[in-house]
């Protein structure tokens, strides 16, 4: 299992947005409030012997709802799922979980509401 799914199979466990998490892209007519995740970033970790099989990722997860105060109510779930997290998410084994980031933003042609949160994810993955 990679991160992306071991993050997904996490939050669905939690029930962040009542299981509705998907990757990189909202499905058309999704039952709202929904969270969409993307990889933003990611840099592995060395040591002198070469890689350790770290690797830190930069995650993006938007908090996708009919209006502002389900959005925040749904991003809150996810920071409260993710932060400070150490365990098992899905297979893939996580060190720590850190927010970096968040913004708000509403999109004008569907008129949804979004909460972005970054998240910082060590992992072995």
């Amino acid at each position: 299992m990679d991160i992306e799914q071991g993050i997904i199979t996490y939050l669905v466990s939690k029930s962040v947005a009542g299981g509705r998490v998907y990757p990189l892209i909202l499905p058309q007519n999704a039952v709202l409030p929904s969270v969409v995740m993307q990889r933003v970033s990611s840099v592995p970790d060395y040591v002198h012997e070469g890689a350790s099989g770290l690797e830190l990722g930069r995650f993006q997860f938007t908090a996708w709802a009919e209006n502002y105060a389900a959005a925040k109510a749904t991003a809150t779930a996810v920071i409260a799922a993710l932060s400070g997290y150490k365990g098992l998410m899905g297979t893939v084994e996580v060190g720590a979980s850190f927010i970096a980031n968040q913004i708000d933003q509403k999109d004008p042609e569907s008129r949804l509401c979004a909460v972005i949160t970054d998240a910082r994810i060590w992992s072995n993955a």
